[in-house]
């Protein structure tokens, strides 16, 4: 049976309640684009059902190439509450973990930007109540009080503030900037309003790094090429190993000068080689170009020009038009047996015991045309 291939994997780590809709539409939009998404709310969500809910969860991280965290105004469920240790925030412990040991999974931090503003807001608040503290103006309770205040934007100040500095590594940073520890990973923040925000973010951290679609495009191609190329192999005696069918006239080809009307002399030995490649080739006709052709259509390997603003035609989707039409061209020419090729096998029987014959140029074109078919492959499939 064949295995299907394994996706990368992300994990939505978020409160539930609040971030509800952007879950959804990050799953779907990451699905859509090749990835496996383990979202805890949705009925694909891989769980043991002897164990807990919370042990689910932390188990699906371990699997995770990538852990993407939503911070927002609420906390969400507590893991632990006499230590006020939200379920997001153990979920981030054991990716950040998991990442420190083995890097993976990779871990992306989205927050919403109406609560980094607050946060800062709060920052200046809390500086200008330690000064009234130490003028004795306002009490230590009181401005531990107004600091960490609930509001709107923030259901737990102290709990959500204390998550956020966490996940920027503030206490290992300020350490770092000292000398005394290395800098901090995995630290960076982004912040958002709405959800092109984040799949700008997504595209940026994830998306770029996989290109899932440009990759099965081109392992695609691959494959169709290293077909097409097998099919195009014959055993050699003398050498003992496998070359291009085309390689024996090689000698034949490199002979040929002058126009097609001209009338040249030629050795018999070079016109039967040619003449045995027009007759006996059908290796164009098996192939296949239909990858290469999706490959083109796609739009994967256009290359885009800063000056212009436009997308251009990229050396690589020039190698794989070129390739196309080769193969395409190379069937034409099979299919174009008829009394040419009769007239140019007669010749070779009347000539029998001659060195040399002479032969109108028009006579070889098409087995000259189907040589140079199979030489342009073998170079453009090495190129692609």
């Amino acid at each position: 049976m064949t295995s299907i291939a394994r996706r990368p994997k992300v994990f939505l780590s978020s409160t539930i309640f609040d971030f509800k809709d952007l879950r959804s539409a990050a799953k779907y939009w990451l699905e859509e684009i090749g990835f496996e998404v383990l979202a805890s709310e949705f009925n694909d969500f891989a769980i043991a059902p002897e164990s807990n809910s919370y042990d689910n969860c932390l188990c699906n991280i371990e699997q995770a190439d990538y852990f993407v965290l939503f911070m927002g105004a609420r906390v969400g469920g507590w893991f632990d509450a006499a230590n006020k240790l939200s379920i997001t925030r153990q979920e981030y412990r054991c990716a950040y973990k998991a990442a420190q040991r083995s890097g993976f999974p990779r871990i992306v931090t989205l927050v919403r930007r109406s609560v980094w503003d607050a946060r800062e807001d709060r920052r200046a608040l809390q500086e200008l109540l330690r000064n009234e503290v130490v003028a004795g103006t306002v009490s230590s309770s009181a401005a531990a009080a107004i600091g960490n205040y609930s509001s709107k934007l923030v259901e737990d100040a102290d709990a959500i503030f204390s998550f956020l500095a966490e996940v920027g590594r503030s206490a290992e940073m300020k350490s770092a900037l000292k000398g005394e520890n290395e800098r901090p990973t995995f630290n960076w923040i982004h912040q958002f309003d709405d959800f092109r925000d984040v799949v700008d973010v997504l595209r940026a951290t994830i998306a770029k790094h996989t290109a899932i679609k440009r990759e099965a495009i081109a392992a695609n191609v691959l494959h169709e090429t290293m077909s097409n190329l097998r099919s195009c192999l014959s055993w050699h005696k003398a050498s003992g190993g496998y070359s291009f069918v085309h390689r024996h006239a090689r000698a034949a080809r490199q002979a040929i000068e002058g126009e097609p009307l001209d009338e040249m002399s030629y050795r018999r030995d070079h016109i039967g080689e040619l003449m045995l490649l027009g007759l006996l080739s059908n290796n164009f006709t098996k192939m296949s170009v239909d990858n290469i052709s999706e490959a083109i259509t796609s739009g994967e390997f256009l290359e885009f020009v800063r000056a212009t603003g436009k997308y251009a035609t990229s050396v690589l989707q020039q190698v794989l038009i070129t390739l196309r039409d080769t193969v395409l061209y190379g069937r034409r020419l099979e299919d174009q047996r008829g009394a040419l090729d009769q007239k140019l096998m007669q010749l070779v029987k009347d000539t029998s015991g001659h060195e040399h014959v002479r032969v109108q140029n028009a006579l070889l074109a098409r087995a000259v045309a189907l040589y140079d078919c199979y030489d342009n492959l073998w170079a453009l499939s090495r190129a692609a």
